[in-house]
């Protein structure tokens, strides 16, 4: 008589240790596990918003940053420290004087100072004026431009010491009652020159400006107020005269004024003399900046003064976080319910199952144990195997939440640093090396031979994927032919879905309502009332229409490509059930010669095409060539046809994860720069992001699977229902946002 024929009724017999509740305490640590997941990835998610407020409250003011710190990022382009630097045109700079004059404004910006000052003015006219505007040839006078159409007046007020002038200047100012919207001020030069560099010129200096603190302080905080340190000097080029203005003492004069300014409302503009550091070889005459630092020091001026008001996606320096909308509380407040409902189940059922194992462990037998063992399995296997968990959906559900609120922060507010990208030849091509090398070293054989088999195309997705990831960061798509094959791995991308779509219809299988629901539809984006979700507040679907017009027929390509494979294989006309050539002999080089001229015959194509809109309006009806060359290269070889990457096939397989999540956690301002976690070191900074951008591109791909049953029943009748309740949910947003 075994132990499990023992029956359910005998007594006195003493449990052994080892078989003591095996189902329950499996359950105990199911549980316990459960929660701890819960509880690292809730601190994980607190910890990385604590800090970004804490950014945001200690020195993450992005105007702070705008007018603080920078480098300048190879052949001088110059980037702030953690924010985004739009490059204004004329058209720009007028529009926003235009929108503040709109506003009943004036567009009053004053300048007060020495030459370099007065310098930094004229550049700014230039840069807002139609026309060149002629000014006197005095040197030492004031200069004033007007434009009465934009409420605009640029003033510049000769003070070159800071003396009695200033004061009496200065005091004028506090007693108007509206003051310039921007006030730019700074001297040293004329103090040095005039006093051969003497030490009690210096303390007359600091004396003068300790003198004038206080009103300065007063109208800083009611204006933008900007003291301009003072750039260095190309010592060899001075002129006699100005043999004095040396660098040590141009240091001593700047370390005076923010000593004595440093508790004011004056903003200390110190990243202007960085800008001239970076481009000191442009100093002409030893002391006036050259036309790089003036240009960036233009367009920092004009960053500060415009970018909150035009909201451009590459200007976040000085621009406001956006508010966050009731939708989106109501959005965060639904899914970070669920982590809050699943752990208190999970508590409740800790403790039930702690009572349980109190209360029972002394007088359950082993033969309670073992009989009670197989039914509890069973029941549970049974249970996973007619029902999907409400535990592992509630748990979906409440990552997916603590993902989106991660997704908000990095997105949709300022608490994160964001940076302009950088294109050079050696960031965009040293890291597609080293992705290639990787997807090269791990590959692996594959069971399947047939022509585009799964494992091969999540490889194609996967590369393609990582390449145009690469692309977006390094900001190639500045250089045309490598922009044109970008275009052609999206399009790759829907020719794969026509192609595996139609192949799916052609083999019979399901193509009823859940299979339908199961895909991204593509009329949804313009179609009412969910058509405010996707479009811009002018109801402007320019960008749609654009990425439609580019790749409107590969889709078309894709199921064309899979009829006429299809239509062979059933022939036997192409027989790739075994891992031997496509075909044999000459035909198969003959063939593979022609693949090879598609190729480069695009690749030149790119190279001969001069613009953008050019190539743009022939790539829709070529992309085909490429695609269809790379397919049979890929699969011509038998070897080649039954090895693939499982590198980048992983990668394929999260790669609609993977495209998405970019424009959110790993990119910035709708792809215009990168999200920044580590300020100042660009390559620490993109393994990082990288890292959790992958991490979190993964989890989702597996909470989707988790979801999608629950969405998405194998059910036509409970898809509808869902698909319902999904159509009144965007009803509703839509009367929300004042569709109807």
């Amino acid at each position: 008589m075994t132990e499990r024929d023992v029956p359910a009724s005998t007594e006195h017999h003493t449990p052994s240790p080892k078989i003591q509740l095996p189902v329950i305490e499996e359950l105990n640590l199911y549980v316990n596990s459960k929660i701890a997941k819960i509880i690292a990835t809730g601190v994980v998610i607190c910890f990385i918003t604590y800090h970004g407020f804490l950014r945001a409250v200690d020195g993450g003011d992005s105007c702070q940053r705008l007018l603080s710190d920078g480098r300048f990022q190879g052949a001088l382009v110059w980037q702030p420290y953690g924010c985004m630097l739009h490059m204004y045109s004329n058209t720009d700079s007028r529009r926003c004087m235009r929108y503040v004059a709109f506003l009943k404004q004036d567009n009053h910006i004053l300048f007060v100072g020495d030459s370099r000052i007065r310098q930094l003015y004229l550049a700014l006219v230039k840069q807002i004026a139609v026309t060149h505007p002629k000014f006197s040839e005095t040197p030492h006078e004031d200069m004033r431009y007007n434009d009465t159409n934009l409420r605009l007046n640029i003033e510049f007020i000769w003070r070159p010491l800071m003396d009695q002038h200033v004061a009496k200047l200065l005091n004028h100012l506090k007693r108007r009652k509206s003051l310039p919207k921007l006030i730019v001020m700074g001297s040293a030069t004329h103090a040095i020159k005039n006093s051969n560099g003497s030490a009690l010129a210096l303390e007359e200096y600091k004396k003068n400006l300790t003198l004038l603190s206080s009103v300065l302080h007063q109208i800083g905080n009611k204006t933008q107020l900007l003291w301009m340190l003072q750039d260095p000097v190309v010592p060899e080029r001075l002129k006699p005269e100005r043999l004095a203005i040396t660098n040590d003492q141009l240091d001593l004069y700047n370390m005076a004024a923010m000593e004595v300014l440093y508790n004011t409302k004056v903003h200390i503009w110190s990243s202007s003399r960085l800008v001239a550091q970076g481009s000191i070889g442009g100093f002409s005459d030893g002391i006036h900046a050259g036309e790089v630092a003036i240009k960036y020091d233009t367009q920092i001026l004009m960053n500060l003064y415009c970018n909150d008001h035009l909201n451009f996606n590459d200007g976040t320096c000085c621009n406001s976080r956006e508010a966050v909308t009731v939708t989106q509380i109501a959005t965060f407040a639904a899914l970070c319910s669920c982590p809050i409902i699943l752990i208190a189940v999970a508590v409740k059922q800790w403790l039930c199952v702690s009572t349980h194992i109190n209360g029972k462990n002394s007088t359950l037998s082993s033969a309670d144990a073992d009989t009670a063992q197989p039914l509890m399995v069973g029941d549970k296997e049974s249970k996973k195997k007619n029902d999907p968990s409400s535990q592992d959906f509630l748990m979906a559900l409440g990552k997916l939440g603590l993902i989106m609120g991660y997704f908000f922060l990095c997105d949709r507010t300022s608490l994160f640093m964001k940076e302009n990208k950088y294109f050079s030849q050696l960031n965009f091509w040293l890291p597609l090396g080293y992705v290639f090398a990787l997807g090269l070293f791990f590959t692996e054989d594959t069971s399947q031979t047939r022509l585009l088999h799964r494992d091969m195309t999540d490889e194609w997705r996967g590369w393609m994927q990582l390449v145009i990831l690469i692309y977006h960061m390094t900001g190639a798509s500045q250089v045309l032919p490598i922009y044109m094959h970008i275009r052609v791995l999206v399009s790759a991308y829907l020719f794969l879905t026509g192609y595996g779509h139609f192949s799916y219809y052609w083999s019979g299988r399901d193509m009823g309502i859940v299979r339908y629901c199961q895909v991204f539809f593509e009329k949804i984006f313009v179609m009412r009332p969910w058509k405010a979700l996707f479009v811009t507040t002018d109801d402007d679907i320019h960008e749609w229409w654009f990425r439609w017009q580019l790749d409107r027929y590969s889709l078309l390509y894709g199921m064309i490509f899979a009829l006429l494979y299809n239509g062979l294989a059933q022939y036997s006309l192409i027989d790739d059930k075994s891992g031997s050539n496509l075909m044999g002999g000459r035909l198969a080089l003959l063939v593979s010669f022609i693949a090879t001229v598609f190729i480069a015959s695009y690749s030149t194509m790119t190279l001969i095409c001069t613009n953008k809109p050019d190539c743009n309006e022939i790539h829709p009806y070529v992309a085909w060539v490429p695609i269809l060359g790379f397919i049979v290269l890929r699969n011509m070889v038998g070897i080649l046809r039954t090895r693939y990457s499982s590198f980048f096939a992983w990668f394929g397989r999260i790669s609609l994860e993977l495209f998405v999540c970019q424009y959110h956690i790993w990119l910035a301002a709708d792809t215009h720069g990168v999200l920044v976690l580590i300020p100042s070191y660009p390559v620490a900074n993109v393994l990082v992001t990288s890292f959790i951008f992958i991490c979190v591109c993964h989890e989702i791909h597996h909470i989707t699977n988790k979801i999608t049953p629950f969405l998405v029943p194998n059910d036509s009748l409970r898809a509808v229902r869902n698909l319902s309740v999904f159509g009144f949910l965007l009803m509703a947003i839509g009367v929300h946002d004042g569709v109807f």
